[in-house]
C-alpha cells in the first residue's frame, strides 16, 4: 500500500522531468512508448512506461511529445527539457511557465553533475518594508504580496533555458526548433482537459479583476468547458518574439558544478 502510494506521489509530481541512461547524450529516441492498461474489475491498472534510451514525462501529453520530437531530431535531454518546459507555458499555465523560474539538475555521461538555479527574485529596488504600509500593516489586495504586478518576481525562466542551452545543449538543434512547437501550440490552440477547464473557473475570483486574464482565461465570463479549443494569441506572439531573438544573453545566476561524489556529501 505504501509503495502504490508513493508511486502516486512521484507520478503527480513529475513535471518535465527527463528520465534518462547515461548514455542518452547524443542519441536519439526510437519510439513513443505508450502505458498499456489492463482491465481489473472496475479498475484500470496502468504499466509502466519504458523506454529504451530515453524518457520525457511532463503535466502534459502535448508538452512531452515535444520533447520526444526534440529527442528523435537528434537533440539531448537538456533541449528536450527546455522544449518541455517552454511548452508547459501554453498547455500548464499555473505552475508551467516562462514568467517564473526554477531549477535544473544535469548528469551527463561522464559523471559530471551541474546545477542551475534560475529561480524569480525581488527586483533589485525591492525593499524589507515593500508590502507594508506607513503604519507597520500589511498591503491586502493589489499591490501586496499575493495580488498585482508586485507579487511577481523577476522572471528566471528564460535566462535559466538560454545558460542551458548554450552551455549543455546537444548543438544539434537551434533555439527557434525549441520555441516554435509551443509558439504554434499557443497559436492554434490545443482541447482543454475537464481538470484546466475548472481550474480556471476555480481562479476566477483574482483572473476576473483584470480585463486581459478576465478575456484570455475566463472567457469574458463565458467560462472554458471541456473539449474547447484554448487559443493563445498574445502567448504566440510573445513566444513568437523568444523565437526570433533567442533568450537573455546573460542568466545572471550562478550555475554550479560538483562530482557525484561531492554532490552526495551536500
Amino acid at each position: 500500500m505504501q509503495n502504490r502510494l508513493l508511486r502516486r506521489i512521484l507520478a503527480n509530481a513529475a513535471v518535465a522531468l527527463l528520465i534518462c541512461q547515461l548514455n542518452i547524450f547524443g542519441r536519439t529516441l526510437p519510439a513513443l512508448f505508450e502505458a498499456p492498461a489492463t482491465e481489473i474489475g472496475k479498475r484500470v491498472a496502468l504499466e509502466p512506461s519504458r523506454g529504451r534510451h530515453a524518457m520525457v514525462a511532463s503535466q502534459h501529453e502535448l508538452a512531452s511529445r515535444i520533447g520526444v520530437d526534440i529527442l528523435k531530431k537528434g537533440g539531448n535531454a537538456v533541449d528536450a527539457a527546455i522544449a518541455v518546459g517552454i511548452a508547459l507555458a501554453v498547455v500548464y499555465p499555473e505552475a508551467g511557465n516562462i514568467g517564473g523560474g526554477g531549477f535544473m539538475l544535469i548528469r551527463k555521461s561522464n559523471g559530471e553533475v551541474f546545477a542551475i538555479d534560475y529561480r524569480e527574485m525581488a527586483p533589485k529596488a525591492a525593499t524589507r518594508d515593500l508590502f507594508i504600509t506607513p503604519n507597520g500593516d500589511l498591503i491586502e489586495g493589489e499591490g501586496g504580496s499575493t495580488v498585482g504586478y508586485r507579487a511577481s518576481g523577476v522572471p528566471g525562466t528564460l535566462a535559466g533555458f538560454d545558460l542551458a542551452f548554450k552551455k549543455h545543449g546537444s548543438g544539434k538543434i537551434s533555439w527557434r526548433e525549441l520555441v516554435a512547437p509551443a509558439r504554434v501550440l499557443a497559436e492554434n490552440g490545443y482541447i482543454l482537459t475537464n481538470r484546466l477547464a475548472e481550474l480556471l473557473v476555480s481562479y476566477k475570483k483574482y483572473l476576473s479583476m483584470y480585463p486581459d486574464s478576465n478575456r484570455i482565461f475566463l472567457n469574458n465570463g463565458n467560462y472554458y468547458k471541456e473539449g474547447d479549443l484554448f487559443k493563445q494569441p498574445e502567448l504566440a506572439q510573445t513566444l513568437g518574439r523568444i523565437e526570433a531573438q533567442g533568450g537573455p544573453a546573460d542568466s545572471g545566476r550562478h550555475e554550479s558544478k560538483q562530482r557525484p561524489d561531492h554532490a552526495r556529501g551536500s
